[in-house]
């Protein structure tokens, strides 16, 4: 009988880390209800690099979104200053859907380092990326 509990309670202990876990993954999107309007005078954008993902810092409401989409307006000019915050090697490109480099800044290392990136924003622009950490780092681009 005492087995039997044992394994009852290991079994359920078991599936509410992975209920947990991926309710923690569901929820990494955090900017559903950020849009184009939320943007509106926005020019200077701060990121924090991970090699998971992108951080938003700044504006106030993209702090601790992953990977946020950014609404920029076609013609604006733009600054994106961006915090290296787990040590290892990132850098930030903007991309095309082509995948061709637009933008680009050189890879930095080591926590609190970091570049800016400045550029005028285009139709053509769709995706920030670190070139590293393809996969998890990366972001989508909305031209309005």
């Amino acid at each position: 009988m005492q087995d039997r509990n044992r394994r009852w309670f290991l079994k359920a202990a078991g599936a509410t880390v992975v209920a947990g876990t991926l309710a923690g993954c569901i929820g990494d999107d955090d900017d559903d209800e950020i849009g184009p309007d939320d943007w509106e005078g926005i020019t200077e954008i701060t990121l924090e690099g991970y090699a998971d993902r992108w951080e938003g810092m700044e504006p106030s409401f993209i702090d601790g979104v992953a990977n946020p989409t950014l609404y920029l307006t076609e013609g604006e000019e733009y600054t994106i200053e961006w915090v290296n915050g787990d040590g290892v090697d990132h850098n930030l490109q903007i991309e095309n859907d082509a995948g061709d480099v637009l933008y680009e800044t050189e890879f930095v290392s080591g926590v609190g380092n970091g570049d800016t990136l400045t550029f005028t924003a285009t139709a053509e622009m769709t995706t920030y990326i670190c070139d590293v950490h393809r996969a998890q780092q990366v972001g989508d681009i909305e031209i309005v």
